[in-house]
């Protein structure tokens, strides 16, 4: 029979979740290392010893030492980084930064190598990250946390223990084709981009609802579905397409597809609204110096930038913060998909 004096084995994850603690906060008030209230490292020893837990395998205390820099990340893929949507990003991150006395090391990384990021944290160079967007099973997600790096992520992610800032994809994009199917348009096409990014599955997922509480299926004669449409010569390809299909509104996923097809359609003639009408579930310098207004969701990014920027130095502060943060939106109803 096991003695109830004997002493159990515990990670410092497990008492970290339990009293909703971050890694290392709870690695220095065991260790008794690092900057610290007395209420919480009362609050953690009162409970290894109340369990008889003593810690194995516990993380380093990341926040003890303090470099003054901030890491944020940007997509690595060929000019993802140059999309206003991560520039306005990173200006309000860095903006806030500078005025809170922090500096700001920017790295890229893509879905399949983050070897930049790696190395700036087995170096220990920066207190905190920011990651600008977030993939399916996130590497860099994982393994920050497996580091005990402090984190905040701009985007969702299905691990409710990641603090998120974000805007509700879904139901925007839900609202904004409620609102195109309610003004008669019948046959859609969804111009989508990398399926591997979850903003981009929510959006998704809002047209899907939209469509089939109004009884059209997805995938039907009345909604084309293309996907990775991440550069000129694909959407070259799928404006084709659609065109022969008599399409009548373009659904692109982000401003940057609608960029591309604002182009093509531009090139071949094509006007907008009278021969196609065209929307997009995202806003941003590059659709507002387009001659014609563009039907859009519209986000405050800059609001974005600030919020994962605040909480990110209230978690290295050690101070308690929401997991989840989701910010407003405005659908705008403009001239690229009036009815005339």
């Amino acid at each position: 029979m096991e003695s109830k004096d004997k002493v159990k084995k515990m990670r410092i994850e497990d008492i970290a979740k339990e009293l909703g603690l971050s890694n290392s906060t709870v690695s220095r008030a065991i260790s008794g290392k690092g900057r610290i209230s007395e209420k919480t490292r009362k609050l953690v020893l009162d409970y290894t010893g109340e369990k008889n837990f003593t810690p194995r395998k516990h993380l380093p205390s990341w926040t003890s030492k303090i470099t003054g820099n901030i890491c944020v990340t940007l997509p690595g893929e060929e000019e993802f980084a140059e999309i206003p949507y991560f520039q306005k990003i990173l200006l309000s991150i860095y903006d806030y930064c500078i005025i809170h006395g922090y500096n700001v090391i920017v790295v890229k990384i893509e879905p399949n190598n983050i070897t930049e990021l790696k190395k700036i944290v087995w170096k220990h160079k920066i207190d905190g990250v920011i990651l600008t967007r977030t993939m399916e099973n996130d590497e860099a997600i994982q393994f920050l946390k497996e580091k005990g790096v402090p984190l905040v992520v701009i985007g969702s992610y299905a691990d409710k223990e990641v603090i998120q800032v974000d805007v509700n994809h879904e139901e925007a994009c839900r609202e904004l084709t409620s609102i195109l199917v309610h003004m008669g348009y019948e046959k859609f096409a969804l111009l989508c981009g990398d399926m591997t990014q979850i903003a981009t599955r929510n959006r998704l997922l809002g047209c899907k609802h939209a469509f089939e509480k109004n009884g059209i299926g997805m995938n039907s004669e009345k909604v084309s579905l293309y996907d990775n449409v991440v550069n000129s010569i694909v959407a070259d390809k799928v404006v084709k397409e659609v065109i022969q299909k008599d399409v009548e509104c373009l659904l692109c996923m982000d401003d940057n597809i609608c960029f591309h097809v604002l182009k093509i359609l531009h090139k071949n003639r094509i006007s907008i609204p009278s021969q196609i009408k065209i929307a997009s579930f995202y806003d941003s310098p590059l659709l507002e110096a387009y001659h014609l207004p563009i039907t859009c969701v519209e986000y405050n990014i800059k609001e974005l930038g600030i919020m994962a920027a605040t909480l990110l130095l209230q978690v290295i502060k050690e101070e308690v913060v929401p997991k989840t943060t989701i910010l407003g939106y405005k659908v705008s109803i403009k001239e690229s998909t009036k009815n005339y």
